[in-house]
This record gives C-alpha cells, structure tokens and sequence, in this order.
C-alpha cells in the first residue's frame, strides 16, 4: 500500500503521499483503488513479520527495506516468485527460501 500510496508523479502534487489527506480526496482514492479489486491486502501475521526481519538482517548489505522484505516474505508463503517492481538491482539478488530468484517484471528491455 505504501508503493501505491506514492504514485502521485504529475500536477501539483507531484510526488506527495495521496493518501496522506494533503491532497483533496486522496484518502477516498486510494481506498477506493483497493475496494475495487485494484490490489489486495494482505494481513501479516506475526511469522511472516518475523520471515521479514530476518529477510532484512540477511540482505543488511543491500539494506533491505520493510516493503521490500514483506514481498519477499508474501512470495515465499504464496509460492510467488514473479514480482513487478522498478526495483530491478535490490530484487535480482534477493532469493526465496528455497534459493529460486525472483522473475522480474516488466523484463529487462534488450
């Protein structure tokens, strides 16, 4: 939801938070966006939250953030390993458990 939250990238509030209330009707907005099927949340449960702290003490090096180590964390206990992400360097070097990269989409051009 945080991803989503900042996809403001034109007009006057280019790059805010518009779900933050800042920007008129982007709290409706952007819960009207999950209430229509645009994406789904998904509750986390007290392993995954601890999957995804151990996620991030294995990848200190890459400082891996708390977004990036719950989709890492979701992957695993879906069975998900296609993920879609403009974060191309981060996700090429994280692994599931059972050490399979992730396929990265959109694929790379060229």
């Amino acid at each position: 939801m945080d991803r989503f939250c900042r996809l403001d990238r034109s007009g006057p509030h280019r790059g805010e938070d518009i779900c933050s209330g800042r920007i008129d009707g982007g709290v409706a907005a952007c819960l009207d966006f999950f209430l229509m099927g645009g994406a789904v949340v998904v509750p986390s449960g007290v392993v995954s939250l601890k999957r995804a702290r151990a996620l991030i003490v294995k990848y200190a090096d890459q400082a891996m953030d708390f977004a990036d180590a719950t989709l890492v964390a979701l992957g695993e206990e879906l069975g998900i390993s296609t993920v879609f992400t403009t974060d191309r360097t981060d996700f090429a070097i994280y692994r599931l458990k059972d050490r399979r990269p992730f396929k990265i989409l959109p694929e790379s051009p060229g």
